[in-house]
């Protein structure tokens, strides 16, 4: 995997811009200014593409996170992520040569749900984006967008989750469509969602005492 010539940041071959520092390869320098990146949604035919370049919508501000102030309650909300690197999905979705598959794999992570919104995706320096769930720190995944997706409580307790136009889109279960950008999907206990190149996030509601 090829490094940044600005911050040293690894970044697959096909990337365009650096993900952390905003470098532009192609160019050879710094951009002057950061525009909004295409907010194309590869589907399952198409191959996947390193995400170096964050989803166009928005859900509804332009910080790096998601927007708690309204919903002072982050008390436990007995739900919980499981985050692990799936080789089925990657095989399904990769195209050949393109990605190379981690190794070793890594191990995967549970993520307690407690705040009212939690964005998934990749932190990002340049662009002043820090996800609750860094999803790239997690499975080291390069297809997965800086701003990837958004997960909300709703008030029976049970969550959402929406797209945010990201470079490679989301996947509820096995399907082969991706969740239509910004549209609110309902998520229950069990339910698988795959992101970026090889990304499994499993939702499993706890009981609580």
């Amino acid at each position: 995997m090829a490094t940044c010539p600005n911050c040293a940041d690894p970044h697959a071959e096909s990337a365009v811009f650096c993900e952390n520092c905003g470098y532009d390869f192609l160019a050879g320098s710094m951009p002057s200014a950061l525009s909004d990146p295409d907010p194309t949604v590869a589907g399952p035919e198409a191959a996947l593409r390193s995400a170096d370049s964050d989803g166009a919508h928005s859900d509804g501000a332009d910080s790096g996170s998601a927007d708690n102030s309204a919903a002072p309650d982050n008390s436990a909300s007995g739900w919980q992520l499981v985050i692990s690197v799936d080789r089925a999905y990657f095989d399904r979705m990769s195209a050949e040569g393109q990605l190379d598959f981690p190794d070793p794999v890594p191990s995967a992570v549970t993520v307690d749900l407690s705040l009212q919104k939690a964005l998934m995706g990749r932190r990002s320096e340049s662009r002043g984006v820090f996800p609750e769930i860094d999803v790239l720190a997690i499975t080291g995944d390069p297809a997965v967008s800086t701003r990837h997706a958004m997960l909300e409580r709703q008030a029976d307790g049970s969550y959402v989750i929406a797209d945010l136009s990201s470079t490679n889109g989301t996947y509820l279960g096995d399907s082969d469509t991706v969740i239509p950008a910004g549209v609110a999907t309902p998520l229950s206990s069990g339910d698988v969602v795959y992101l970026g190149a090889w990304t499994k996030v499993e939702l499993a509601q706890q009981t609580l005492d």
